[in-house]
């Protein structure tokens, strides 16, 4: 072969090598991840398909084009005010110009998928080339689909894009960019922000050659700039904390003593409620999930009840695992030590954002709850680190372990090896969920929508109570997504709706249900036929005072059995929806005022 003939070979190889690459990881993507790949996106079709928290942050948003201060329902007022943050809401408020609320966050769902997943493989293309990237692809995809962190489109599913961004500009070392980010993600999540004020922090103090477009920075200059990020972040935030303030103290785990609520039987797990974890087992069971096939988030169509159909799964999956995160770090070690413990400033850079992310762990474990839940750092810091550095990491290993002259041979290696260990993690054993077939609560939430918009509902707040307002757009007394514990005074209204709905389930007569009328203006009451005859649960201190609440009254019989025989406007095999605008004939209820 003559040098003109090897030549126009060697151009043809470079131009279609990263073509092939491509095609290999995109096919090697949907065949390992098929059944997930389709039933995640039968649920972004499905318009009752959702995560436990699109429950919360999603429904106050039919009132987003509403003053704040006109919304009548007391819950979905709150989250306005207190929890969601005001790009977030500036974002929805522009969607759902032509979108309903959830019809919005399937878009929010979608785009914000796609950028996680793009984002990641453009980080791990600059940090360890181009087939990197690729496995980057499957694997962020993989965590995308399996792990559902962008399902419903939450401000939480924000912090994560964020993450995923920062890190790529810390792997350039566009470091203004970095800077900029911070102040932006106050208004989206002010997690990331914290998270990304304090990998900037660690970065400005670096040595020139690490510091990327601030290398030539003095140490005044660097430091202004992250004084200035700061001040500009407390800025964006102080309007939400402020808001806040206007429904109590802030609490946190130390009410406990107080509030059951903060209890080990409460409304959230230790982790959310924001009880120190460890971190290194926090961070080696995040990494675990990001590359295993279990998830501790379940999606489910809301609106139906549905039947699982589980596939075969490998029972060492996860032992398999572990073996794959400690031989990759294992591995990593040994190339670095064929490399002489070279590392480039992209990949000290990113290793940054990792210490970043354990040192604002750290912090917020030590100012709880100041700087929000410190899981919540590490949760944010490895899924986006996860998936671009384990595909760097094969690839350095097996382009140490190949001599550079034969750079497309390790490139090939590196794509058969990484696909081979992700797919054997068992991706494809991934449970899926038929989709509903039948009308079932679609009805029920069709009915609801017909009435009047200022209609307020009473229902048990654990199960259907959680999705009229999301599905509907209509209030409900008090629901459980949105029964939040944070501030004193929003607690202790909670606390009242909720007992003065156990008083209405186990009332003879119909005096509490007519409080439920008079003081928190309810127009019906939707109840589960099951808790006719059966006592609900909730969480603390809730479950016992529902059990004396019964208990007391004996074999009397509730008032809610007749009203569910005399004042029923809908019934379902489930559900019946009961009218109480006029009680004037029960006994035990109020007497008309006289002229």
């Amino acid at each position: 072969m003559n040098r003109a003939s090897q030549n126009s070979h060697e151009t043809y190889l470079r131009r279609y090598w990263p073509l092939l690459c491509q095609i290999l990881a995109v096919a090697a993507t949907i065949l390992v991840l098929w059944s997930p790949l389709r039933s995640r996106s039968l649920g972004l079709l499905d318009p009752f398909s959702f995560n436990g928290d699109a429950l919360q942050h999603i429904a106050p948003l039919w009132f987003v084009h509403v003053p704040t201060a006109q919304v009548s329902d007391y819950t979905l007022r709150y989250y306005l005010e207190a929890i969601l943050p005001p790009l977030f809401k500036g974002i929805y408020s522009v969607l759902t110009v032509w979108l309903t609320p959830p019809a919005a966050s399937k878009v929010v769902t979608v785009t914000l998928s796609i950028l996680f997943i793009g984002i990641s493989s453009a980080t791990a293309r600059r940090l360890a080339g181009t087939v990197a990237g690729y496995l980057t692809l499957f694997l962020a995809t993989a965590g995308v689909l399996k792990n559902l962190y962008f399902m419903g489109g939450i401000q939480r599913s924000f912090g994560f894009c964020l993450a995923a961004l920062a890190l790529h500009l810390v792997c350039r070392g566009n470091l203004l960019p970095v800077a900029a980010l911070g102040v932006v993600a106050a208004s989206l999540y002010p997690a990331a922000a914290v998270l990304i004020l304090t990998v900037l922090g660690l970065l400005v103090f670096l040595p020139s050659t690490y510091r990327g477009s601030l290398g030539s920075w003095s140490i005044a200059k660097r430091v202004g700039l992250l004084a200035a990020c700061a001040i500009l972040t407390g800025i964006v935030v102080t309007p939400q904390l402020s808001a806040g303030g206007r429904y109590g103290q802030r609490l946190s785990i130390d009410a406990a003593r107080e509030f059951e609520e903060w209890g080990p039987h409460g409304r959230y797990t230790p982790g959310d409620r924001g009880v120190p974890v460890n971190m290194w087992n926090k961070l080696l069971v995040g990494a675990t999930a990001a590359l295993s096939p279990k998830s501790k988030e379940k999606i489910r169509p809301l609106a139906d009840r549905i039947v699982a159909e589980t596939e075969p799964r490998s029972l060492s999956a996860e032992h398999a695992t572990l073996v794959v995160v400690f031989g990759s770090l294992a591995g990593g070690l040994l190339a670095l030590a064929r490399r002489r413990f070279f590392v480039s400033p992209e990949a000290l850079r990113c290793g940054v954002f990792l210490v970043g992310t354990i040192v604002a762990f750290t912090v917020a474990a030590a100012l709880f709850p100041l700087l929000y839940i410190p899981a919540r750092y590490l949760a944010l810091g490895a899924t986006a680190s996860v998936a671009v550095i384990f595909p760097a990491l094969w690839c350095i290993i097996a382009t140490s372990l190949i001599p550079t002259s034969r750079r497309r041979l390790s490139g090939l290696a590196s794509l058969i090896v990484g696909v081979a260990i992700l797919a054997s993690l068992g991706w494809h054993t991934l449970s899926t969920k038929k989709m509903p077939t039948t009308v079932g609560n679609r009805v029920l939430f069709s009915f609801i929508q017909g009435l009047p918009a200022d209609t307020v509902i009473a229902s048990w707040p654990r199960g259907i109570a959680n999705m009229v307002p999301l599905f509907t757009g209509r209030s409900v007394l008090v629901f459980e997504e949105g029964h939040q514990i944070f501030h004193r005074e929003f607690l202790e209204e909670m606390r009242r709706r909720t007992r003065a709905l156990i008083a209405a389930y186990a009332a003879t007569d119909a005096g509490p249900i007519e409080t439920l009328r008079r003081e928190y203006n309810v127009s019906y009451i939707l109840i589960n036929r099951r808790h006719l005859t059966r006592a609900p649960d909730y969480f603390a201190p809730f479950n016992p005072e529902m059990r004396r609440s019964l208990d007391a009254v004996g074999s009397t019989p509730r008032i809610l059995r007749t009203l569910a025989k005399q004042r029923a406007v809908f019934t379902s095999n489930d559900y019946i929806i009961i009218d109480i605008r006029d009680l004037s004939n029960m006994p035990g209820a109020a007497a008309p005022p006289t002229q």
